[in-house]
């Protein structure tokens, strides 16, 4: 696994695994070459079922009760944290063409995963929109959950995954999340109090199809 900082403050970190090769350039967060270069990969509609073949299913993990879930409604004070309150929230990044919501109970947790298939680069942009807020909210902030007040309060970042095009995992408020990038698709997952390992590499194979 090879990690590079890609501009996020030094402290959110882009994975770069070994089914795709990852270029990266060190650089301030609004600079172009600050960006991950995405890879060709199989996306989510190319697959059997499409995105909703993407995502995980109750025959993909025991013990666990999977159910359909919707997208949550995320609302933030200030603009500039929004993209990181949704990765914390498991809400979507951006316009996604489509997206499937998956509610996950099991081992203790309760998990939202939802996997959305994005035009053609918008994905990548999807993480550095993350990244970018988590340079200017890491410290916490405020907003609203599917109409229920929430402080998110201090984010930070722990171990994703490797495997896919970008991966990031964050903690904050007894919520822990991860976004996985693999091509055009995007996987969020946010737990409370925790998002399962099993669970957590039982998406990731979904994702890779």
């Amino acid at each position: 696994m090879d990690v590079r900082r890609v501009g996020w403050g030094g402290a959110l970190a882009v994975l770069c695994g070994g089914l795709a090769a990852c270029d990266v350039v060190a650089g301030g967060g609004d600079s172009a070459e600050g960006l991950l270069k995405p890879s060709v990969q199989a996306s989510a509609s190319a697959r059997p079922g499409g995105v909703d073949g993407a995502v995980l299913g109750g025959q993909d993990v025991e013990g666990f009760s999977v159910g359909k879930g919707a997208r949550a409604e995320v609302a933030v004070g200030v603009d500039a944290c929004a993209p990181l309150a949704y990765a914390l929230a498991g809400a979507v990044v951006g316009e996604p063409s489509s997206v499937e919501v998956r509610d996950v109970v099991g081992e203790g947790a309760e998990v939202r995963v939802v996997v959305a298939e994005y035009g053609a680069g918008q994905a990548a942009g999807a993480l550095d929109a993350i990244g970018a807020a988590f340079d200017s909210c890491a410290e916490g902030f405020e907003g609203t959950v599917d109409g229920e007040r929430r402080e998110f309060g201090k984010v930070v970042a722990v171990t994703a995954p490797d495997g896919v095009d970008q991966a990031v995992g964050l903690s904050a408020g007894g919520t822990r999340a991860f976004v996985l990038r693999a091509g055009d698709t995007v996987a969020y997952l946010s737990g409370t109090p925790d998002v399962p390992g099993v669970l957590l590499d039982a998406q990731l194979l979904k994702l890779l199809g």
